[in-house]
């Protein structure tokens, strides 16, 4: 196990399920981060892209009608499996943690995951284990792969100064067969009407969890607004970087070991509109 490195500035893993599926870390040279991405899990062509190449080119054609696990007819290269492309991205995810955590310099890891996205494809040891239907298995899938990362950083020795951020850009997705889920008791949404694609808060009003033991209390909470967009500037003043005027607006202030009861930290914005 590595021992916790005295870095002042931390590393920051940030975790978001988005439309396309991307893995990046800064440190493989600082002109030239490593940087695998699909263009989408359910519009073609399949076939990862590391560095701007494919690394295979598509040699067959795949198309899945199902229910839940659809994804459109298109090229599909030999080594893009969907049902494993959540799992690679994870395994690839917790490698560079790993790598990373025996060097003395902070890093930065972006992991947009394409799950729950469409196709929804829990893998065979999670399918039926919600006792809903497939896509709450694969939302339990995810979680329990997010424990597997997390567990990474902590074994890895550097959990006390590790910034990680969990979030997603839309609510649930019809896709979900969200009155699958209501029948049984589950509601994606909780309280808000909508879901992904509404004008409504259920379409919008998403998850954010940052966990980042030195600085941020377990338990605290933020009621102030945010965005994701505000995140570039979020970053940059964590680690003491100076945007340009055309990059990110906004800056963050992270309440930081504060009392949640002291008034001050009632005052302090997650995210502070630059008002330039």
């Amino acid at each position: 196990m590595h021992k916790m490195k005295k870095l002042f500035f931390p590393s920051i893993i940030f975790c978001c399920v988005f439309y396309s599926l991307g893995c990046s870390d800064n440190n493989r040279t600082q002109e030239q981060p490593n940087i695998i991405y699909v263009l989408a899990d359910d519009m073609a062509p399949y076939v990862y892209v590391e560095n701007n190449l494919v690394t295979k080119v598509p040699d067959s054609t795949t198309v899945n009608t199902g229910k839940y696990s659809w994804w459109r007819e298109g090229p599909t290269s030999k080594d893009f499996i969907h049902e494993q492309v959540t799992p690679n991205f994870f395994r690839r995810a917790i490698a560079l943690i790993n790598q990373q955590a025996g060097k003395e310099s902070p890093f930065f890891l972006y992991l947009a995951l394409p799950s729950p996205h469409t196709p929804i494809l829990p893998t065979d040891e999670w399918q039926g284990k919600s006792n809903l239907n497939p896509y709450g298995d694969f939302v339990m899938m995810i979680d329990n792969y997010m424990g597997q990362l997390l567990r990474a950083v902590e074994l890895a020795g550097i959990e006390e100064n590790t910034l990680v951020i969990f979030t997603c850009d839309n609510g649930c997705s019809p896709a979900a067969k969200i009155d699958e889920l209501i029948e049984k008791g589950h509601y994606p949404g909780y309280i808000y009407r909508g879901h992904k694609a509404d004008i409504f808060e259920g379409g919008h009003r998403v998850p954010f969890i940052a966990k980042w033991p030195k600085k941020i209390n377990k338990g605290t909470s933020c009621d102030e607004t945010i965005c994701t967009t505000d995140l570039i500037a979020t970053c940059a003043e964590i680690v003491g970087y100076s945007l340009s005027d055309n990059e990110g607006r906004s800056t963050a202030g992270i309440p930081q070991q504060n009392d949640p009861t002291d008034k001050e930290w009632k005052h302090i914005n997650f995210i502070k509109q630059n008002t330039d």
